[in-house]
């Protein structure tokens, strides 16, 4: 009767930790406030669900919104409600929410797809009411080239109409302007829009007229707000876009002033998406003209994704290139025989290293179209830092969602578009013993999630977050029991562990502390089917 009492005790006293009346949480938040303000903002844009009572709303969703928060405004994702997140709550964005409560967050593109589409591709607008503060021809001019910029990728044609009988409705209006969405008067909202299936209003795009617009590129922040960086972003969402938390990317929700707007290579994957890869209504099939894309494009993904390297529907951007001829293959590589570099899961793919060259893959079993490459044609913003030799030791994908690579003694930080954090760097900044000169594999792991770094006979556990080693050197064999060491490679993959040493694999049970029965296993056939010898082609 004690034990169970005990038990009870136990229990409430855990929902009283997770579950907390509103005035009570500032307590569990580095002893700051929750305002009503907070919340409402947080409410408003979807970090929130805003159904409920607002007294149920646990300190564990109010942390994991206030990192969604600082994830999409490019901060430092503590869950705690600082100084710079509060700044960035009432800095200038766009009106529409930046995360959708009711479609699940477990399965996400690198993309934000927040409607099906159009289903036409000539497309209709009309401009019914400008503000005085800026010139008429000014303001059609850069609604016609920001209109061009979406259509290259889309293959939609825009055209301005005189009458309000147009697909897309482009206004300015104040406070209540008519549509149930009031604009709040100088700063934070600049305008909104809305995704094509919205009943009258779909696809409209509404400007605050309170804002200092103006159409100046040269104008800095502070003085005022430039058009046509914000038409650019809205006319995304008309086209059924949704946010994005890549800082770069046109479909982030914060105005960044005024500055060269170009379609980011997310954006480009969208619109291929919606528009390239299926038929619209009424529409005959025909073979497409190849999108057009920035010369040497950079591989970038939107880093708002809560992806486990589960995905299955992918779209690649060698998909909306251009197809060029196949090259010769290369002799003596194709005999399957695995010893491969480098294996990790990176934004829902398998990615893997062998000497030059690089494949990808959806999921065990299945390589995408095309691959292997050369490593350094993929990642070509390598080939300008490092000798054309590099051999790519292990890789892992940070909970800031960069993406670091070992070579040798060094490691590059790479943030999908740029290496970051002054890379190439030395491994000993992990802190490790003077006798580690490689990485020989990595994985992350747990919750919350650790790095295991494996070298030799060796593993250390290592927190990205705080940047600190959380233990010394151990014997992996006391950890891993049945796996065969050196490891050359680990995969995590819809929650199991993969080992790889030469062409065998291990499959690891974490509860039982050892290798599971039936292994090791072919690896070669496990990443690339029975027909393998037919992958080891290159392009």
């Amino acid at each position: 009767m004690i034990v169970k009492l005990f038990f009870v005790l136990l229990y409430f006293s855990l929902c009283n930790v997770q579950c907390l009346p509103i005035d009570q949480i500032n307590q569990k938040i580095n002893n700051i406030h929750i305002n009503q303000e907070t919340l409402e903002f947080m409410q408003k844009f979807g970090y929130l669900d805003q159904s409920g009572p607002k007294s149920l709303i646990s300190t564990e969703a109010i942390m994991d919104a206030l990192k969604l928060v600082q994830k999409f405004g490019g901060l430092k994702e503590t869950g705690n409600l600082n100084n710079e997140t509060l700044k960035l709550m009432k800095s200038k964005r766009c009106g529409v929410s930046d995360v959708d409560q009711s479609k699940s967050q477990m399965r996400k593109k690198r993309f934000s797809i927040s409607s099906s589409g159009w289903n036409k591709r000539s497309l209709s607008y009309y401009i019914s009411h400008i503000t005085p503060k800026l010139k008429v021809e000014g303001v059609k001019e850069e609604v016609q080239r920001a209109f061009q910029k979406w259509g290259k990728y889309s293959y939609l044609r825009f055209s301005e109409i005189s009458t309000n009988d147009a697909d897309i409705i482009i206004s300015f209006g104040n406070n209540n302007h008519g549509d149930q969405y009031p604009f709040d008067g100088p700063g934070n909202v600049l305008a909104h829009a809305f995704f094509p299936e919205m009943g009258l209003l779909g696809g409209d795009i509404h400007f605050d007229e309170s804002e200092d617009w103006t159409l100046d590129v040269n104008n800095n922040e502070n003085n005022g707000v430039n058009f046509y960086s914000v038409a650019i972003h809205e006319m995304g969402h008309s086209l059924g876009l949704g946010h994005s938390s890549e800082p770069d990317s046109i479909m982030n929700p914060y105005y960044k002033g005024p500055r060269l707007q170009e379609i980011g290579y997310d954006d480009m994957l969208g619109m291929h998406s919606l528009y390239v890869t299926r038929t619209l209504t009424n529409e005959v099939k025909t073979t497409m003209p190849p999108s057009k894309v920035p010369k040497n494009p950079h591989v970038h993904w939107s880093t708002f994704s809560d992806e486990n390297c589960t995905d299955d529907d992918v779209v690649t951007p060698e998909s909306i290139t251009t197809p060029k001829p196949n090259s010769p293959t290369k002799d003596g590589i194709s005999d399957c025989k695995g010893n491969f570099n480098a294996l990790s899961c990176l934004r829902g793919q398998i990615f893997l290293f062998k000497d030059d060259l690089l494949w990808r893959l959806n999921e065990p079993g299945k390589v995408l179209p095309r691959y292997p490459v050369k490593m350094l044609k993929f990642f070509n913003t390598l080939s300008n830092n490092i000798e054309n030799d590099i051999k790519i030791d292990a890789a892992y994908e940070r909970p800031d969602s960069n993406i670091v690579m070992f070579s040798g003694t060094k490691y590059f930080v790479f943030n999908g578009n740029h290496l970051i954090e002054n890379s190439p760097r030395l491994i000993i900044d992990y802190k490790f013993p003077r006798f580690v000169t490689k990485v020989d594999a990595a994985m992350v792991y747990g919750n919350p999630s650790l790095t295991y770094l494996f070298s030799g006979e060796y593993y250390w556990i290592y927190d990205d977050q705080t940047k600190s080693l959380l233990q010394k050197h151990r014997y992996i064999k006391e950890q891993f029991r049945g796996v065969k060491t050196p490891i050359d490679d680990i995969l995590t993959w819809n929650g199991a562990i993969y080992f790889f040493n030469g062409n065998q694999y291990w499959d690891y049970d974490w509860v039982q502390n050892k290798t599971k029965s039936g292994y090791p296993k072919n690896a070669s056939e496990f990443l690339f089917g029975s027909n393998c010898r037919d992958n080891f082609r290159y392009h």
